[in-house]
């Protein structure tokens, strides 16, 4: 718990500590592990991230498979290639290949490749995917903001269609959730509603600041910065972005490269050279 507390007050060095000593304390416990490898994750500390997941696969049980993703993803994130994402999809089983969880994977793969074909492909055979136990609109917005980078915004607004007066309702029981106006926005955002869309993104960030809570404030201003860049308000959004690069986050520069929401901020020479800068890459703590 302390390891947790320390992530959200910034202080990401002793959180790793932290966890480090939990894990040491109870060795076949995958759940500390796994926070283990997210500080890790968070930090660039990308070999020891690496051997850490590893380790973890071999004491996941029913869950091997989700950390051999997870794996796969890992080295993407700190190689910025899918090189070996497509290694492991090549050695997959067919009941693994075909599996709910292994198409979520290749619908995510697909996307970073730019093959929109294969994306749609695997989409119509999985409209849903829920194994995560994440809110519906989590994936619905990930789906959905892969068809509006690619000019189906039919399809876009039809994923999450249905979400904005669920939330607004939540948001009459919760005027100060700013996790709910952070989904909001990019509901409204898809839609076309920018005045809606820039105002709850403000709102967001202004009720969940980094100050307050150093993992979930970053992510806040994140979704923000793709709102408006989406919108097109490139400055402040490369702005954020050039900050949040920077700080250890669940976040890294192949994430940028591949946000289908940033989508209208390539080509910006401001934006290649923040994702392309080699120093962005490098150890945090």
């Amino acid at each position: 718990m302390l390891g947790l507390i320390f992530r959200r007050q910034g202080r990401w060095s002793q959180s790793l500590d932290e966890l480090r000593a939990a894990f040491g304390l109870d060795p076949h416990n995958a759940l500390f592990l796994r926070l283990v490898v997210q500080d890790l994750f968070a930090a660039r500390r990308w070999n020891e991230a690496i051997d850490a997941q590893h380790q973890l696969i071999k004491i996941a049980g029913t869950l091997q498979f989700v950390e051999k993703i997870r794996l796969a993803r890992l080295y993407a994130e700190a190689t910025g290639s899918t090189h070996k994402c497509d290694e492991f999809v090549g050695s997959l089983p067919p009941e693994q290949l075909n599996s709910p969880r292994g198409i979520d994977f290749r619908m995510q793969l697909a996307s970073w490749k730019g093959d929109y074909l294969e994306f749609k492909r695997l989409d119509a055979s999985l409209p849903n995917f829920d194994e995560d136990g994440d809110e519906p609109i989590i994936r619905a917005l990930r789906v959905a903001w892969v068809y509006a980078e690619h000019g189906d915004l039919d399809s876009a607004r039809f994923k999450i269609a249905g979400f904005e007066q669920g939330f607004r309702a939540r948001i009459v029981r919760e005027p100060n959730n700013g996790e709910l106006y952070s989904q909001l926005e990019q509901v409204e955002a898809i839609e076309g509603k920018r005045e809606d869309a820039l105002r709850d993104a403000g709102r967001a960030v202004e009720l969940l600041p980094e100050n307050v809570d150093a993992l979930q404030g970053p992510e806040v201003a994140y979704t923000s910065a793709e709102v408006e860049a989406w919108l097109g308000d490139k400055d402040l959004a490369l702005k954020k972005l050039t900050h949040l690069v920077r700080i250890p986050l669940f976040l890294t520069p192949f994430d940028l490269h591949h946000d289908a929401a940033l989508s209208r901020l390539r080509g910006d020479q401001r934006f290649e050279t923040l994702v392309n800068d080699p120093h962005n890459f490098e150890a945090l703590f």
